[in-house]
């Protein structure tokens, strides 16, 4: 059962926690127009012709780059889960920089989450700004095998929410 309005769009964010990306064994091959730039493509729903082999490559090509975070289509986020600590978590910058105020483009609600860099606290902001806009509730489903990363997608999306705002936006 999806959360959401009743003609059935969701008001959640998913976020697929994956494993390791390079366990697979066979080289992905990718459709003509999807090779080029695959560590550039940030949102999977952009691939002219998504293929579980495209879908791969950009995960892998991106993992490989440290950039464990991908949009999926809608309001989805793929994490691979590199076992390891992440820069982009261990910054004590990062998070402060997600936390300023929400601008009126985003209260307005007309501007889209991915034209920002996927990371599950831009998918955080976007659920707050949601909230603030509607008023109504958004739910995170946080989904993968064992050891593929909930939990840590988890306590990030917690200390999102249980962190203080900062006061002004960053430049």
């Amino acid at each position: 059962r999806q959360a959401g309005k009743k003609d059935g769009t969701s008001n959640g964010w998913l976020a697929s926690a994956l494993g390791h990306p390079q366990e697979v064994k066979s080289s992905p091959q990718v459709e003509p127009g999807d090779e080029t730039n695959l560590h550039e493509t940030r949102q999977l729903s952009s691939l002219l012709r998504p293929t579980d082999a495209s879908v791969l490559a950009v995960l892998k090509e991106r993992f490989e780059e440290e950039d464990i975070y991908t949009y999926g289509a809608l309001k989805s986020l793929v994490v691979c889960n590199p076992f390891r600590p992440v820069p982009c978590l261990e910054d004590p910058t990062a998070l402060p920089s997600y936390k300023a105020c929400l601008r009126v483009d985003e209260l307005e609600g007309s501007c889209s989450f991915s034209n920002d860099e996927p990371h599950i606290w831009a998918a955080c902001r976007e659920a707050w700004a949601f909230v603030r806009r509607t008023g109504r509730s958004v739910s995170f489903v946080i989904q993968g095998e064992s050891g593929a990363g909930k939990t840590e997608t988890a306590k990030h999306v917690m200390l999102y929410f249980s962190s203080p705002p900062r006061s002004s936006p960053t430049s």
